[in-house]
């Protein structure tokens, strides 16, 4: 009976997941200027207690057609688990960009639940970002709510994924909304080493992006102590 149960429920997911991509493909489908562009990076995360993590990103993204440079950043952040179902992120950007770099500070309350029988995750968040370089006109506070919806069967060291992000960015320089859609795959190289490969279908009402994304995720934990000796 829990078989049964469990391949309804999966069977559902699959069917929200295709028809969250149908009614978000079809406003576009007279588009036709499509980008695609390469993401590659490494994630060092360090956990310092069970409620705290810090994470240290560093991301290269090249785009028209995987031939120019966009942009490369480095990302610190940290993660304070609250509760059970509610984190707290916070952190600050700094992005070389071709003509100017960008610095950005946000915080990110995020609320989690997961549903282990279909290994499904669904994020509520929103991100409170303040943005800044070196031109005088291009500061800028915007409010960006996400929803994101993860599901993750697992095999052995393998774990492939899909998923949905939705977000609207709330600022008076921009009006576009903009969705993701996941596909990938996450191969444990050793406990404390992850390569995750995805392939990622960006959406705005100005241009169509094929993202191909790598990254490297190391996991540190901090040194145990030694005990003293009677």
């Amino acid at each position: 009976m829990k078989i049964n149960n469990l391949k309804i429920r999966t069977f559902a997911f699959y069917i929200l997941y295709f028809t969250l991509i149908i009614l978000h493909l079809n406003p576009l489908l007279a588009q036709t200027e499509i980008d695609n562009q390469l993401w590659q990076g490494a994630t060092l995360e360090y956990k310092a207690s069970d409620n705290i993590i810090f994470h240290l990103h560093d991301e290269l993204r090249l785009e028209n057609n995987i031939s120019d440079f966009q942009q490369n950043f480095i990302q610190f952040h940290t993660t304070y688990k609250a509760a059970k179902a509610f984190r707290v992120m916070g952190g600050y950007r700094f992005a070389i960009r071709p003509r100017y770099d960008r610095h950005r500070l946000f915080v990110q309350p995020l609320f989690r639940y997961e549903i282990k029988d279909i290994r499904t995750e669904i994020q509520f968040s929103t991100n409170f970002q303040y943005e800044f370089d070196k031109r005088m006109d291009s500061e800028t506070f915007y409010v960006r709510p996400m929803i994101f919806a993860r599901f993750e069967p697992k095999y052995g060291r393998i774990e492939p994924f899909i998923a949905t992000e939705l977000f609207y960015r709330i600022s008076p320089e921009s009006t576009n909304d903009q969705f993701r859609i996941y596909t990938g795959v996450e191969y444990k190289l050793t406990k404390k080493n992850t390569l995750r490969l995805a392939y990622i279908r960006a959406n705005t009402s100005a241009l169509n992006s094929n993202i191909f994304s790598a990254a490297y995720i190391i996991e540190i934990d901090p040194p145990k102590k030694k005990k003293k000796k009677k």
